[in-house]
């Protein structure tokens, strides 16, 4: 029935009744798949963002222990001190495109 059907479709050919039957058939099941295939995919991407918003959330957290251990952190103000004045030129005035503005 399938063979035949197949090349029913890709004729000109009438379609007889028992083949309308057949083709309302394959219709409605394949549009009650389809309909369960899209609920799927939509329960999957609503899935999909719930944990790409755990993770983007998460991210940003370790981004924020990340930078708490810093070396610069643990750095000597002293020493941060002297490498901004090592920027200065000899007599300073004060620029936004000079040291230690610029850095």
């Amino acid at each position: 029935m399938e063979h035949r059907l197949s090349e029913l479709l890709q004729s000109n050919c009438a379609i007889e009744e028992e083949d309308i039957a057949h083709i309302s058939d394959i219709c409605s099941e394949s549009t009650e798949e389809l309909d369960r295939l899209n609920s799927q995919i939509l329960q999957l991407q609503l899935s999909l963002q719930s944990v790409t918003i755990k993770r983007d959330e998460l991210q940003t957290k370790l981004g924020v222990y990340r930078a708490a251990l810093s070396p610069l952190r643990r750095c000597p103000t002293e020493i941060l001190q002297q490498i901004f004045t090592w920027t200065l030129p000899p007599f300073p005035v004060l620029s936004f495109d000079e040291g230690p503005l610029l850095l």
